[in-house]
């Protein structure tokens, strides 16, 4: 059985582009495109959260692509991919520009520039949300076991993304960007046991019965710092996937689907794990 019920991710933008070109350069809108709306991936990432003051985002194809960019794992000389980043990055101006073969032509450096500019300034720490189930507690470990139907046990790879990208503009698919995605941690992690005290693990369990929760449901968030990515064939198909390389922060447990009161984080570096009342500054 799967770990989690929910484990796409997507990226939030932190950095916004806007002023590039003038307003009085503007032309009427192509027709070639559909744009999509503001309620699917059209001008924004999504939701970055900070954890110890580091900048962690939900991976979209968005953000996906920016950390390809950011690592160095695409040629952004070329200019085809200099084309289809600007529809990831810079849409609206895409959307407006492209379709005049001699405007576009002064624009692309325009934005690669700008692009060679800011991308440092990209954070390369990405979260994976999901849900765990709690076993009964374990009095001689001072915590609840992971049920087995949703263990943390040798976890060492996530799979980000897996096509049905909605992006920009009715229509469009990455030729030149990946549309799957994978995360390699360094190294697998286990997690036999989310660790509180009697006292709060009495609460929290009268809590969940209260709210109907039988099966013990709780929400969990990896936080992953990001160390290099490359591009990887697909076997079954002519594509390419982008995988990701990188270390485990933390993993932290909540009580409640909001995750705003940690109850439980795990360190795999420090070995110091901790019971937590909300999240540390």
């Amino acid at each position: 059985m799967s770990l989690f019920r929910n484990i796409a991710i997507g990226v939030s933008s932190l950095i916004l582009f806007g002023g590039v070109v003038s307003e009085a350069q503007a032309q009427t809108p192509g027709k070639l495109f559909s744009p999509i709306g503001d309620d699917i991936e059209g001008g924004d990432f999504g939701n970055p959260v900070q954890y110890k003051n580091k900048i962690y985002v939900e991976g979209r194809f968005r953000s996906l692509a920016r950390l390809l960019v950011k690592m160095g794992a695409i040629n952004m000389q070329d200019s085809a991919i200099q084309d289809e980043f600007a529809v990831v990055e810079f849409c609206d101006l895409y959307l407006k520009y492209y379709e005049n073969d001699f405007k576009w032509k002064k624009i692309r450096p325009i934005l690669y520039k700008r692009v060679q500019k800011v991308q440092a300034k990209w954070p390369a720490g990405v979260y994976i949300d999901g849900e765990v189930k709690l076993d009964r507690y374990d009095f001689s470990h001072g915590g609840f076991r992971l049920n087995e139907d949703a263990q943390i046990d040798n976890l060492g790879r996530f799979k980000l993304l897996d096509g049905g990208i909605r992006h920009c503009y009715v229509g469009f698919r990455p030729e030149q960007f990946p549309s799957r995605y994978t995360l390699q941690l360094e190294s697998p992690v286990t997690v036999p046991y989310v660790k509180v005290s009697e006292d709060r693990g009495q609460r929290l369990l009268e809590k969940m019965l209260n709210e109907g929760n039988i099966a013990r449901v709780i929400p969990v968030r990896f936080l992953v710092n990001l160390e290099h990515a490359q591009l990887s064939d697909v076997l079954t198909s002519r594509q390419v996937s982008g995988e990701f390389f990188g270390e485990l922060e933390a993993i932290l447990f909540y009580e409640d689907e909001k995750r705003d009161e940690i109850i439980y984080a795990y360190y795999p570096k420090e070995e110091q794990q901790q019971e937590l009342t909300s999240d540390p500054e």
